[in-house]
């Protein structure tokens, strides 16, 4: 069984065919979407003139830029769970050692 379909995506006024797995095509589209907002604010912000290589190249820094930063967030998960497992310990060590405290 075949999962992948061949649909045709318009990004930046250009078309494009596509091999893609059929439950990811929702994703895609919402994908080139974005792309295309992103292009058309950058044509809308700057000259005109531009290529549409140069709003592409924009569209790909802002992208990976979002990207990155989402990275270094994630990065931090394991850290944020360490430091709350700890928080616990310290939590039940203060409980069960108050009196010795005072």
């Amino acid at each position: 069984m075949d999962n992948k379909q061949r649909i045709n995506v318009n990004v930046a006024d250009r078309v494009y065919p596509l091999n893609i797995l059929i439950n990811e095509e929702e994703l895609v589209r919402k994908a080139v979407e974005k792309i295309n907002n992103i292009v058309l604010e950058y044509k809308n912000k700057f000259n005109k003139d531009n290529d549409t290589q140069d709003y592409l190249a924009m569209a790909s820094l802002h992208f990976v830029t979002q990207l990155i930063k989402n990275e270094t967030k994630q990065d931090l998960f394991p850290l944020i769970d360490e430091i709350k497992l700890l928080n616990i310990d310290l939590d039940e060590f203060i409980k069960n050692n108050k009196k010795d405290v005072l």
